[in-house]
């Protein structure tokens, strides 16, 4: 008995019918699998893009970030100038740089900083200009 015998009779004795595939059909199976691999390498490309800009964060092969939270804007960039740059630092965090709340009655707590009450620059580390100036002066000495 052939392979196609045998098929036949076990597709017979379980009730399995088969249904052809156009060949239509077939091309467009073929036509969604493409476009799924496309998508797939797409989607891999932008990871792999996404993750060399993670690790080398364009600061010359410096990687090295600083907190200065609760600091004020002229502070940040006085040590952005006197150490920051020639120490290699590759960036500074700042607190939140908004107005925000003013808790007074609890003494000024740091998180008060993350309670915005707009979008203005304008904060207990100091106003626009200052922060403006900040983020100037520590460019210019190679610190984000």
């Amino acid at each position: 008995m052939g392979e196609e015998e045998q098929l036949e009779r076990f597709q017979s004795r379980n009730n399995i019918i088969v249904y052809g595939v156009s060949e239509s059909q077939s091309e467009e199976a073929e036509s969604r699998k493409t476009h799924d691999k496309m998508k797939l390498m797409l989607v891999a490309a932008v990871g792999v893009v996404l993750a060399i800009g993670y690790d080398t964060p364009t600061c010359d092969e410096r990687q090295t970030i600083v907190h200065l939270f609760e600091w004020k804007w002229s502070d940040i960039a006085a040590e952005c100038e006197r150490f920051l740059g020639q120490a290699g630092y590759c960036a500074v965090q700042v607190s939140p740089p908004m107005e925000h709340v003013l808790a007074s009655e609890d003494g000024y707590p740091w998180w008060q900083r993350y309670q915005p009450v707009s979008y203005q620059l304008e904060s207990r580390s100091g106003t626009r200009t200052e922060f403006i100036d900040m983020v100037q002066r520590c460019n210019a000495v190679g610190v984000r």
